[in-house]
């Protein structure tokens, strides 16, 4: 079963580059290019966030990214409808972490402190791998160990 099939639920708008992000994410990260892979992570926050927010089936791939994006990522506990943790939970609060890498770490912006690098890569691959499986779990209705 491919990803694509595993998240046929949720729109091709979203399903599709949240895919091609996630794949850059490990091609990047196994070719030592952890600029880029941080920089994919971000977009991958973006289309994880707007999966949740619509949520279980009203998605809007041209919804624009909020603008304070950690507290629009909280109010998701408040409004993802799903009895799952992880969904309403659990993947609410890693975004913001993960997007804090992307634009202040030096990866997206001149002004951060730290360039990118294998231990922030490390953790953006973990992370993003973690949700992504998360994702094929509850929207496959799988196991964690198939997810």
């Amino acid at each position: 079963m491919t990803p694509s099939d595993a998240l046929k639920s949720i729109h091709e708008g979203l399903r599709e580059p949240l895919i091609v992000e996630y794949r850059s994410i490990v091609t990047n990260f196994r070719e030592r290019r952890w600029g880029p892979a941080e920089i994919s992570a971000g977009k991958f926050c973006e289309y994880t966030y707007k999966i949740l927010k619509g949520y279980p089936n009203n998605y809007n791939p041209s919804e624009p990214v909020p603008g304070d994006f950690p507290t629009e990522c909280k109010k998701l506990e408040d409004t993802v409808r799903s009895t799952e943790r992880g969904m309403r939970i659990l993947i609410p609060r890693m975004l913001p972490g993960l997007y804090e890498i992307r634009n202040n770490r030096g990866v997206a912006h001149a002004a951060g402190n730290i360039n990118p690098n294998h231990m922030d890569s490390s953790y953006v691959l973990s992370a993003c791998s973690w949700i992504m499986a998360e994702l094929i779990r509850v929207f496959h209705q799988s196991s964690m160990e198939e997810a």
